[in-house]
């Protein structure tokens, strides 16, 4: 066997060479486009909003089509329109990919879909029909399935606090002057306040626990349970405060201001009866610990969550539209915000601290989305107040 210098040595095989230049390749005539008619290298001219949320994009002028189908090399015949998505030209040197905004995902609940494209080659223009930004979305009409499922969600929203409103109801008729009450109504003496207060809370309850309104919004965030514990405890102490004697040495004047024009009745110190009242009808003395932990309960949890599936998970956007749900709960209103936060303030004796509660409540369910990290809010600042009352004796509160 030959080793060594005694084997000749080939020389090395080489790939033919490839040729470049256009010259070389098949090129088909025209050159195709690439990303079809809504974007993409190669794309056809779009109006300059389109990088916006499909909701506020302005209605954009018409642009022109692309070229008739009857040229060859778009792969369509007389009377056929080619696909919208083109492979890239083999022949063309690669573009730079111009730099554009990635369009903004559309908000949960957004009602408007993008149309599709007219595939009509008569046409000689692409018609692309955007929603105005301050438009509304159409009311589903009367009786259709859309209506319907908006009617069982404002009902579960609306059905608990509207229990709870009205065993309130028969609660303040039984405090009626007998000048003013009929003999119908002094008959509903039979329940005592907190036997009231029970039943309201056990009827409450129930509604919401059977009627799961929380089915309509995104589940709890563990983020903002913190955030949801500190506005609940500052929300506390703007409750509390003014009306301390801490607060009365400290400033009197402002004090005394406070209690007169910003705690109802207006105009006039709270009566010190209020307090004696509320002792009577709810202090564990009187009632026993039972009947006053299912009214802790109630205030602290049950009044909390069906307060804000009303004001803020309904309300707040059944202002607008009746389909509530159509609406992204994260949009601020300003009209619509101002008149839900005043009339929540006014059902709170406490006109000013209801204020900055309803306040500080629905921007927080605006900011998160979160209506149970608002309904935490609200139950701690409602718990601290339950807390606070037979510590103090400051039943006025209750």
């Amino acid at each position: 066997v030959a080793v060594g210098r005694d084997v000749p040595i080939a020389p090395p095989t080489r790939a033919p060479p490839v040729p470049r230049g256009r010259a070389h390749r098949p090129c088909p005539t025209p050159p195709q486009y690439s990303g079809g008619a809504m974007g993409g290298r190669g794309a056809l001219p779009l109006a300059p909003y389109h990088h916006y949320p499909r909701e506020i994009r302005p209605r954009p002028t018409p642009v022109p089509h692309r070229p008739s189908c009857h040229l060859t090399g778009f792969g369509g015949t007389p009377g056929r329109c080619p696909p919208l998505t083109r492979a890239p030209s083999p022949c063309a040197p690669p573009r730079p990919t111009p730099r554009r905004r990635t369009p903004h995902a559309p908000p949960v609940g957004a009602p408007h879909r993008r149309a599709p494209l007219p595939r009509d080659c008569s046409s000689t223009h692409l018609m692309v029909d955007f929603p105005h930004m301050s438009e509304l979305p159409i009311p589903a009409p009367k009786n259709s399935p859309k209506a319907r499922y908006m009617n069982k969600a404002a009902f579960a929203h609306a059905a608990p606090f509207v229990l709870w409103l009205g065993v309130m109801l028969i609660g303040s008729m039984m405090h009626l002057t007998p000048n003013t009450a009929s003999d119908e109504i002094e008959t509903v003496s039979f329940l005592s306040d907190s036997q009231l207060y029970t039943l309201k809370t056990i009827l409450a309850g129930l509604a919401i626990l059977l009627l799961r309104p929380w089915r309509y919004h995104i589940p709890l965030q563990r983020k903002n349970i913190l955030p949801a514990l500190l506005i609940g405890i500052g929300i506390f102490a703007v409750w509390v405060i003014p009306e301390t004697e801490w607060f009365h040495n400290l400033c009197p004047t402002l004090s005394d201001l406070y209690r007169t024009w910003c705690v109802r009745p207006f105009g006039e110190l709270r009566p010190e009866t209020d307090a004696a009242i509320a002792e009577q009808a709810y202090s564990p003395a009187v009632t026993g610990w039972l009947p006053f932990g299912i009214h802790l309960l109630g205030t602290g949890a049950v009044i909390a969550v069906a307060e804000e599936f009303f004001w803020r998970g309904y309300l707040l956007r059944t202002v607008r539209t009746p389909d509530f749900l159509d609406l992204d709960a994260g949009q601020f209103h300003l009209i619509s915000f101002a008149a839900v936060t005043l009339v929540f303030a006014a059902e709170h004796m406490e006109m000013l601290a209801g204020l900055l509660a309803g306040l500080c409540f629905g921007l927080f369910f605006v900011k998160t989305r979160d209506i149970w990290a608002a309904s935490i809010a609200h139950a701690v600042t409602n718990l601290l107040l339950g807390i606070y009352v037979p510590l103090t004796a400051h039943w006025e509160f209750w």
